[in-house]
């Protein structure tokens, strides 16, 4: 008989190994996942402005990196940190607080519209495209060539003759972004979404502006 129960103990105990192993490992990861959002949230919620800045300054970076390895006269050359830097800055002191305050401007002038849904986000979609976009790119032409050392009479040069360009392939990308955007991105992280976007539109943006 102690035989028997030893047995059946080991073989109990056997079967409950085999079976707690597996349960630890897909726990483990959406828990990782769970906390880094939880925790850019809360960030997201104390420090906003700080926050969004911040994500934009280094998907800035991000767009710069890959705009210097795409470009096939420095692919094999060092990275140019002052051109990191500058977008550094960009991200930092204009992308990421401009479009934050930029958005809450424009949930404020529609608090009491009588739009909704797909009309709604349409209003303020024309809206940004129409009066933002433009102001915001020569903005970036004025900041980034103060902070290449441009002249005065050399950065309105570069705006005249690309701003034209660069606001109709903005056109051609930025109003269904921001569609989706103002349609189904919870307000708090718009900017978030649109920084993705801009993780690709800097790479063009870059292009044009160097």
């Amino acid at each position: 008989n102690a035989e028997y129960m030893g047995g059946l103990r080991h073989s109990h105990l056997q079967s409950m190994s085999q079976q707690s192993v597996p349960l630890r490992v897909p726990l483990a990861s959406p828990g990782l996942g769970h906390q880094l959002l939880h925790g850019y949230l809360a960030l997201l919620a104390k420090h906003p402005v700080r926050t969004k800045a911040t994500t934009a300054a280094f998907m800035s970076v991000i767009s710069d990196v890959i705009s210097q390895r795409l470009n096939k006269n420095n692919s094999n050359k060092p990275l140019n940190t002052v051109s990191i830097r500058n977008q550094f800055m960009v991200g930092l002191l204009l992308r990421g607080p401009a479009i934050h305050y930029w958005f809450s401007f424009l949930e404020r002038q529609f608090q009491k519209s009588s739009l909704k849904g797909g009309q709604l986000a349409l209003a303020k979609m024309v809206i940004d495209q129409g009066l933002f976009a433009p102001v915001f790119i020569s903005l970036y032409f004025i900041i980034i060539g103060t902070l290449e050392g441009k002249s005065t009479d050399a950065i309105y040069e570069k705006w005249r003759k690309e701003f034209r360009s660069v606001l109709l392939r903005n056109w051609s990308v930025w109003p269904i972004a921001n569609l989706v955007n103002f349609r189904f991105v919870p307000p708090h992280l718009r900017v978030l979404f649109g920084n993705v976007v801009s993780l690709f539109w800097t790479i063009y943006l870059i292009s044009r502006t160097r």
